[in-house]
């Protein structure tokens, strides 16, 4: 299910207009700070204990602990902010936007008249004109380079989630089977499409996602990419033990130790990285997807059930890279 942005809802507080769109439990949020870089009024100067899951897509936004520590972060950047005590309040440059994903209180919903209660105005659906990057990097990592017919993959645990930034190379997606792990992201640049495994689905077949769309993936999907795709989504911890997971996806959530190796699909394992703030994520070039006239080398990794065919040199803050190992 996807909807791009100018199909989004929206509502404005203090001069922050909030575009949102409820994928089921979860809200997908693009909110337009005051162009003159205020907060004040908007309801992000006010002490908060809530997480937050977000990407900055221009300007830049900072976060300011009660503890006396400050976060700031640029376009480009995903981020993740813990759950208080302590609190913690927002600033941001001029014309700041922050896009992410959100589950609302049980009684906070996010509904045109529970937010008009909560001090929002509704407003017509503004035009879609937010400028995207071309890049999602998660906080201190660094940007892999886009190979053609190779997915390239960032993950980062963010509390109960797990954000993972995608390149897709040029015709990527087929071989990777069935993925039962939901999953709700943005298209930041080209293109996929998703198929839909089972037909009473919304959206049942296929359904495709472009640079600025919105989407929301339930279990028995497909991502497919002719031309190439920057994507960046988020999945709930909770349900990486299940039994079919993207191959791509597989072999990274393997290597970052949140699913055990050992079968195909591998099995849930503990978190190595820590829900209170990122670790240096691993940027994790894999071979799953490359097109169907390539062979790739399952067999020689049959042992650990993951199949990466790339020799991988880790270099410092977790920069990865290598190429194919042929004839093994």
């Amino acid at each position: 299910m996807r909807v791009s942005l100018g199909e989004l809802q929206a509502v404005d507080r203090g001069g922050l207009l909030a575009r949102y769109h409820s994928f089921g439990p979860v809200v997908a949020v693009v909110a337009d700070l005051p162009s003159d870089g205020s907060t004040a009024g908007t309801g992000l100067d006010e002490p908060c204990f809530r997480q937050h899951h977000g990407i900055v897509l221009g300007g830049a936004l900072a976060v300011h602990h009660d503890e006396g520590r400050t976060e700031t972060f640029a376009a480009g950047t995903a981020f993740y902010v813990e759950s208080g005590p302590p609190s913690h309040t927002f600033t941001a440059e001029p014309d700041t936007v922050v896009a992410g994903f959100a589950i609302p209180e049980a009684d906070e919903p996010a509904t045109p008249g529970a937010l008009e209660a909560r001090g929002f105005t509704v407003v017509p659906r503004p035009d879609p004109d937010v400028s995207l990057p071309r890049a999602v990097t998660v906080a201190g990592s660094l940007r892999p380079f886009r190979r053609p017919g190779v997915i390239e993959v960032e993950a980062a645990q963010m509390g109960p989630w797990v954000f993972m930034r995608s390149i897709f190379g040029e015709r990527t997606g087929h071989l990777s089977g069935w993925c039962d792990v939901p999953h709700w992201g943005f298209v930041i640049d080209g293109e996929i499409a998703i198929l839909y495994e089972s037909s009473s689905e919304p959206g049942a077949g296929t359904e495709l996602v472009a640079r600025g769309d919105a989407f929301y993936a339930p279990p028995g999907h497909r991502f497919v990419s002719a031309d190439g795709a920057v994507v960046v989504d988020y999945s709930p911890v909770s349900a990486l033990g299940t039994e079919r997971v993207s191959r791509w996806r597989r072999a990274t959530l393997a290597r970052r130790g949140l699913i055990t190796p050992g079968s195909r699909n591998g099995s849930i394992g503990r978190p190595t990285m820590a829900a209170s703030g990122l670790a240096a994520p691993t940027s994790v070039p894999t071979t799953d997807d490359r097109i169907p006239t390539e062979p790739t080398n399952d067999a020689h990794h049959a042992d650990d059930g993951i199949a990466p065919s790339f020799a991988e040199t880790v270099a410092p803050y977790g920069r990865a890279t290598g190429g194919p190992v042929r004839g093994q």
